[in-house]
């Protein structure tokens, strides 16, 4: 049974995770996502009034960090959108 230590959590900026984990050992550039509100519970405040957004977009660019275990370990994989870590996992041996 492997244990892995997660030194970040999910939320986390491109900075807080060099910090904690340092320089990554791989850089995969994934390319980019859009994503887009359309329900209207997204809102902000404009000239004092709240307004809602229907059908805003937005796009992220899109990385996965690789941190290596050691030898025969499973890697650590970390995937980024827009700077912000958004999933964690163990990759191939």
């Amino acid at each position: 049974m492997a244990f892995v230590l997660i030194l970040v959590k999910m939320g986390d900026h491109y900075s807080q995770v060099i910090q904690e984990c340092g320089e990554p050992d791989a850089v995969t550039e994934v390319g980019y996502a859009t994503t887009s509100i359309v329900d209207g519970n997204s809102t902000y405040i404009q000239n004092g009034r709240v307004v809602k957004v229907y059908g805003e977009r937005n796009t992220v660019h899109i990385e996965m960090w690789t941190y290596l275990n050691g030898w025969k370990k499973r890697p650590l994989v970390l995937r980024f959108a827009g700077g912000v870590l958004e999933g964690i996992s163990l990759g191939d041996i």
